[in-house]
């Protein structure tokens, strides 16, 4: 968690920070926006698996931006995306979603996807 937290930090000016998160069988995209507090899940299977991941990285996050001066707490938001149909193109998704991201978002804001 200590490389976590720096890692944060050094990349609270960046508008997006790319988490590809595997667990179990399944990856999905976790994508913070420091710029605006918020974070994202983007899931081709929506699964529940996330919840754990995510509370770990909000208290990382809670930890970073008070060491940057805000404190503020990060705001998770699950992003409706296209659902894969078999059970292996999870890489697959989650790589499209970070092009689509990269491509398409205007303003820092992944909701205008």
């Amino acid at each position: 968690m200590t490389y976590l937290k720096h890692a944060l930090i050094k990349s609270f000016e960046k508008s997006f920070i790319f988490l590809p998160y595997h667990e179990g069988y399944h990856w999905i995209l976790l994508v913070i926006c420091p710029m605006v507090d918020k974070g994202y899940v983007f899931d081709s299977m929506s699964s529940s698996s996330s919840i754990s991941i995510q509370r770990d990285l909000t208290t990382m996050y809670r930890v970073a931006s008070a060491q940057k001066g805000s404190g503020k707490p990060i705001k998770w938001n699950s992003v409706k995306v296209a659902q894969q149909t078999g059970s292996t193109e999870c890489g697959y998704y989650v790589m499209r979603f970070m092009w689509e991201i990269i491509s398409y978002s205007e303003n820092h804001d992944i909701g205008k996807l």
